[in-house]
């Protein structure tokens, strides 16, 4: 009984469903980054281009953020994220049903 080609089809379906999910996760951490950055606008600069009072708080997040999960989460990262938000805006949310993304043309 001949399965080469049985065994080449299954392992092709795994093969594109590991791609598919990382992939997948990638997405959800682009759109998950911008919605960290739009938070710190909204909350803490008012929707200004700076915060008035520095980067106080962005240390404070950094350090409970670092604690609940791991590095990447340093106040030089947040502040990252928060430029990555200005300078990318979403035109329609969610962008997995056909967002599309510009520069922002005035930061």
């Amino acid at each position: 009984m001949a399965t080469g080609g049985l065994y080449a089809d299954i392992k092709n379906i795994l093969e594109q469903a590991r791609v598919n999910a990382v992939r997948a996760v990638n997405f959800s951490m682009v759109v998950a980054y911008w919605e960290i950055g739009k938070r710190i606008v909204e909350e803490e600069q008012q929707g200004e281009e700076r915060a008035r009072y520095g980067g106080a708080v962005l240390k404070e997040i950094s350090k409970k953020l670092t604690i609940d999960f791991g590095r990447g989460f340093s106040a030089v990262s947040l502040e990252n994220l928060r430029n990555f938000m200005w300078y990318f805006q979403i035109n329609q949310f969610p962008p997995h049903c056909g967002g599309i993304w510009k520069m922002k043309t005035q930061i």
